[in-house]
């Protein structure tokens, strides 16, 4: 699936989820709602009728009380209308939708009514005699306030319906608050897994991508990447692959050429060589100052050529792999000799070379002898090379464990921390560098991290503090004699 995909999948996911809860929510608020107008609108009915009923009961009351003493014809139409406006109001009560209890109470009314009106019948009889008025205003009267007891009733059945309504309203409420919250976690997990299963496909390739793009800054043609990954990056890893590959023959056939030159440059240089050896020696005939101080600089620059050969064609030979000769070496023992030679070269220079500490006469390192040899001859001579006049280069080496770590401190021009990786290229110089005089070809670093890696070490440059550079080494398979790390100071 391709990560355009994948973020549409995902994107529908969390939209369609959101929704949902956004749904749900919005109906359980309307159902909320359009309960409670319900239960209001009817209960207020109910409430509002039974305060007219009660008032229509009352006046009932008075005008069958009045008919019954003066049998006054008026009074009876009067009580007349009041019952079919009653009647009227009680019908339209039990059309509305009301529950169980509204219903019974509404019931009881209807029955209560039912009776009052079987006796307002016979008190409407003319014939009857006073007597029998009496009686039946009595009755009246009792019927009445039974029919105004069920009002009541019925109107505390209403507000008992609206009170139970706003509960369940309420309770309604609380429910759809709670489910929305809850749907809303799982949304909130589906996005958070969704989204941390994208962005691991997304990063997982762009890191070994970066990766990749590492080791061939740092040289390393072979790198691969593995077409497991969705379209884009396969389409991204297929190319990568094929341009480190083309970069692999491209180097290769670059180191080839420079070796191939480098080897057929000897024998002209050396012939070169010993030709002005011969004509220096004034074998042909004697020379004049002038000619002599010619041949002199033709010597120093076959001299330099013969070095940056020299270096070209070892740094070839390491390249392709030779295997190592692992012995142990001794490590305060090769230090020393390596310091003494770099401190006679520098004489010249007024640059003194000062071992400041070792790890001890028992430490020694499982490595190549010549391999760690042109190692430290190489950082000692980049280092007094690169130093003022009068200034020190200190070395130091500890055993920690089973390494060894090795730092050749100078005063020189320092190197940036853009320079800090690119230093150890082949033929590559710093600004600063270019201007020391008599600087050298740029192969000695590269050299030197040819062999560390051929060691399976570490290599590096810092600053130091005050000016200059620290350029640390750390190799592995160093151990003491005796069998036990530890580290001392040489006075």
């Amino acid at each position: 699936m391709t990560v355009a995909r994948r973020l549409w999948l995902v994107l529908g996911l969390n939209v369609l989820l959101l929704g949902a809860v956004e749904l749900y929510h919005l109906r359980a608020l309307h159902r909320v709602v359009r309960t409670t107008e319900r239960l209001t609108e009817v209960s207020t009915r109910v409430v509002l009728a039974q305060a007219r009923q009660n008032e229509r009961i009352a006046t009932l009351d008075e005008t069958l009380a009045k008919y019954a003493v003066t049998r006054d014809r008026g009074y009876l139409a009067k009580s007349t209308s009041l019952r079919e406006e009653f009647s009227a109001e009680l019908t339209a009560l039990l059309a509305l939708p009301v529950n169980d209890g509204e219903r019974d109470a509404m019931s009881r009314v209807a029955t209560a009514w039912d009776r009052v009106n079987e006796v307002a019948d016979r008190q409407d009889r003319p014939a009857a005699r006073a007597s029998a008025q009496a009686a039946a205003l009595a009755e009246m009267r009792q019927a009445l306030d039974t029919l105004r007891a069920s009002v009541d009733a019925l109107g505390d059945a209403a507000q008992t319906a609206m009170r139970d309504g706003a509960a369940t309203a309420r309770v309604s409420a609380d429910n759809a608050e709670r489910v929305s919250w809850i749907a809303a976690g799982a949304a909130l997990l589906v996005a958070l897994i969704s989204g941390l299963l994208l962005r691991r496909s997304i990063t997982k390739p762009l890191r070994a991508l970066s990766a990749g793009t590492r080791s061939v800054g740092r040289g390393q043609f072979d790198h691969r990447l593995q077409l497991e990954w969705s379209d884009e990056f396969r389409q991204v890893a297929s190319a990568f692959n094929a341009m480190t590959a083309r970069l692999g023959d491209l180097d290769k056939m670059k180191h080839e050429f420079v070796s191939n030159v480098s080897h057929d440059l000897k024998s002209p240089l050396a012939s070169l060589r010993e030709t002005t050896s011969l004509l220096l020696d004034e074998v042909p005939g004697p020379l004049t100052d002038s000619q002599r101080r010619v041949l002199v600089l033709q010597r120093e620059s076959a001299d330099r050529l013969g070095v940056m050969i020299a270096k070209l064609l070892e740094l070839s030979r390491i390249e392709s792999g030779l295997p190592l000769q692992c012995e142990r070496i001794p490590v305060q023992v090769m230090l020393e000799n390596a310091v003494q030679h770099a401190d006679a070269a520098g004489r010249e220079r007024e640059v003194r070379v000062r071992l400041l500490r070792s790890p001890g006469s028992s430490a020694v390192v499982h490595a190549d002898a010549d391999r760690i040899r042109q190692l430290v001859d190489n950082l000692l001579e980049n280092a007094v090379k690169f130093s003022p006049r009068g200034e020190v280069v200190s070395v130091d080496a500890t055993v920690d464990g089973s390494h060894l770590t090795l730092s050749v401190a100078d005063r020189g021009p320092g190197v940036s921390r853009q320079d800090a990786e690119r230093i150890f290229e082949r033929f590559y110089q710093t600004p600063a560098g270019r201007a020391v005089t008599g600087r050298g070809t740029g192969l000695g670093l590269t050299i030197c991290r040819e062999v560390v890696n051929a060691h399976r070490g570490r290599i590096g440059v810092l600053p130091r503090e005050g000016g200059g550079s620290v350029f640390v080494v750390e190799l592995p398979g160093a151990t003491h004699a005796d069998g036990i790390g530890r580290k001392e100071v040489a006075a």
